[in-house]
């Protein structure tokens, strides 16, 4: 098992979300990763990541995923995504985390809008949940 961390950003921020997609009841922490920025996607409810010097991303750290926990959230995130190394800061320290980075062959998905967690939370969270519920016990959308 990894001990490095998982920066979450988008969806897997709601607890719930994590736990029916990672089967687990992880400890989150705050954190923040800088040059990064956070936009929705194209015909889709969750965001992505990518590189953007001097913008910054607040998300959570996921502590204590074992390797099943792991292997769940890398097949929920997909193709889409690659899941990298980066920098995060929580507080005054700097920490090293795995963060699933939007694929740079997806870059046209991107929108140019923020993604806003409370939105979306607003709009579709109990329908995502439901979802994630179904991927949690089945491993397919």
């Amino acid at each position: 098992m990894s001990t490095e961390p998982l920066f979450v950003y988008g969806t897997l921020l709601f607890p719930e979300v994590l736990e029916a997609v990672a089967d687990q009841r992880p400890r989150l922490e705050p954190a923040v990763l800088p040059g990064y920025a956070r936009r929705g996607l194209r015909e889709r409810v969750y965001p992505a990541i990518v590189p953007r010097s001097g913008e910054q991303v607040a998300g959570r750290l996921v502590h204590g995923l074992d390797d099943r926990g792991r292997e769940r959230i890398d097949r929920f995130e997909g193709d889409l995504y690659r899941r990298l190394r980066v920098e995060v800061r929580v507080g005054d320290a700097r920490l090293l985390a795995f963060a699933y980075v939007l694929h740079p062959d997806r870059t046209g998905e991107l929108l140019e809008a923020s993604w806003d967690p409370e939105a979306f939370q607003l709009a579709h969270g109990p329908a995502y949940l439901e979802r994630c519920r179904v991927f949690g016990r089945t491993g397919a959308w």
